[in-house]
Order: C-alpha cells, then sequence, then structure tokens
C-alpha cells in the first residue's frame, strides 16, 4: 500500500511539474510559488477538516513544520527555478537523482533503516536513469564551465530540501501518526514563511508578477498538496528507503506528461525513452 501511495504522490508531483512549465512564461517565479502554495493549502485544509487529527503531539508537530520549511518551503521555490531555466526533462531528473542518494543514506544512517541489495539495484537504476536523461535531453549544450552552471543549482537545491522534508516527515509520522494533519503544517508553514517574507520585504513584493492562467497555479499547487498527503501516508507506511526512490521516479511521469502537454515547448527524443525505461525499471524494483 506504501508504494502505491508513493507512486500516485509521483504522478500528482509530476503533473504539478509540467502545468508550472507552461504558466511560468508570464508569470514570475516568487508569484508562482505564492499561488501554488495557496493551492496546496486549500486542498489539504479541505482534507484536514473532512478527516480531523484525533491525536495532536509537540514533538511531531514541530517536526512536520520543519519538513514544511524544507519542502515544500525551499523546494517548491528551487524547483520552479529549475523548471524555468532548465525545463521539466532536465531539471526533474537532476532532482530526483539527488533526491533517493542522499534520503536513502541519512535512512541508513539516522534512521536505521536497512534497505535489500534489491532494493539497492533500484535505487541505482533509478539514480543512473535520472542522470543519463539530464545529460541527454537539455534544450541548449549545457556548459559547466561558464554562464549556465549557475543553473544547475536548482534542482540541485531542490533534491537535498526534499530529502531532507523525506527524513523530517517520516519521524514525524513515527511520532504523530497523521499524515493529512502534517501536510496542512507542512503547506502552512511554507505559506506563512513565503507569505511573510513577501510582506516585509519591498523588492520581493515588486518581484510578484502575476501573468496568464492564475487559476493554471492554483491547479499546480493543489495537486503537490495531494502529492504530499499520498507522500505522508506511503512515509507512514513504508521505509523512507523505499518511498523516496519511488517517488524520485518523477522523470519518467513528467517525460510522459510533457510528451502529451507539452509538445509546442519541449521535444521528446530518444534518450527520454530510454533512460524513463531505466527509471521505471528501478522503481519497480525497488516496490517488489
Amino acid at each position: 500500500m506504501g508504494e502505491s501511495l508513493a507512486l500516485m504522490a509521483t504522478f500528482l508531483f509530476a503533473s504539478s511539474h509540467v502545468t508550472v512549465k507552461r504558466y511560468l512564461r508570464s508569470t514570475s517565479i516568487i508569484a508562482a510559488v505564492l499561488v501554488s502554495l495557496l493551492g496546496a493549502w486549500l486542498v489539504v485544509g479541505i482534507v484536514v477538516i473532512a478527516r480531523p487529527p484525533t491525536t495532536i503531539r509537540l514533538h511531531g508537530v514541530v517536526l512536520f513544520l520543519l519538513a514544511g520549511i524544507a519542502a515544500p518551503g525551499m523546494a517548491r521555490w528551487a524547483a520552479m527555478s529549475g523548471v524555468m531555466h532548465l525545463g521539466p526533462s532536465t531539471a526533474i531528473p537532476i532532482q530526483q537523482a539527488v533526491r533517493p542518494l542522499l534520503a536513502v543514506g541519512g535512512a541508513i544512517l539516522l534512521l536505521g533503516e536497512s534497505p535489500s541489495l534489491l532494493a539497492i539495484v533500484g535505487i541505482a537504476a533509478i539514480v543512473v536513469g535520472a542522470c543519463y536523461l539530464s545529460l541527454s535531453i537539455a534544450p541548449e549544450p549545457l556548459d559547466l564551465k561558464h554562464s549556465r552552471r549557475w543553473r544547475l543549482s536548482y534542482p540541485f537545491l531542490a533534491g537535498v530540501s526534499y530529502a531532507v522534508a523525506d527524513l523530517f516527515a517520516k519521524e514525524a509520522v513515527s511520532t504523530l501518526s497523521e499524515p493529512l494533519f502534517g501536510a496542512f503544517l507542512s503547506t502552512s508553514a511554507a505559506l506563512v514563511i513565503w507569505g511573510g517574507a513577501a510582506l516585509v520585504s519591498r523588492n520581493l513584493r515588486q518581484s510578484i508578477v502575476l501573468g496568464e492562467g492564475p487559476w493554471w497555479m492554483l491547479l499546480s499547487g493543489a495537486m503537490a498538496g495531494l502529492a504530499l498527503v499520498t507522500l505522508f501516508m506511503a512515509l507512514e507506511l513504508a521505509p523512507v528507503s523505499i518511498v523516496t526512490p519511488i517517488a524520485s521516479a518523477q522523470p519518467f511521469a513528467v517525460f510522459l506528461l510533457s510528451w502529451v502537454f507539452l509538445r509546442d515547448v519541449e521535444t521528446v527524443t530518444r534518450p527520454m525513452v530510454v533512460a524513463g525505461a531505466c527509471v521505471m525499471g528501478g522503481t519497480v524494483i525497488v516496490a517488489m
């Protein structure tokens, strides 16, 4: 069940990223972050109202808030920036190659998890596929020695943030078995931080440009909110070393969705198909 929920979160996150790419062309990053976080907060809030928590523990609340600062707080901004500068089919593979390495390593060192040899093989396949995809399908040559190098920091930072959030969330659901309430706390923390920063910083406010399709940004946030709910539910049922690699199969989902919805923005190539098959194969191995 945990594996199925993680796979559902994968496609929800991927759908959110693809939606962002299409409508970031006329919307600033900060506006997109705020609107999408609002969408996530509203959707998760409705779910929590329908199923309120039965138990609240301070330690678990703090861990969920810390997870929210990392993701969607920092991760959402970094992921959107990567999608804008590199495109989802390049940024997401880099992001999802970093995420399982750090999350699984942290789960082994900090949480005492012991993934099987087969799971490690699957994780390696996901990472290799993601790295191959990112190196093969960049819309422009990535000159790592010159000005484009700094753009790679966005998906890297997003991957680190998601990995940190996965570890915090796993410990949180072990302490406070309320993944829905935890998702609400996490989205609330991210929204308060970015909203507060926009209120305090004049420069940040001036950078807010809301272009065409704000409802699509809300939809992107709603899908990200549902993805966070399913991810936390998956972490409650399965170890980080299983859930995170499956959730990191987003490049394959992004490839499929980009092929359907972003044909005028990105071109699907043979390396996408090969690397996508590698990522999907690794996901199946991990889930076995």
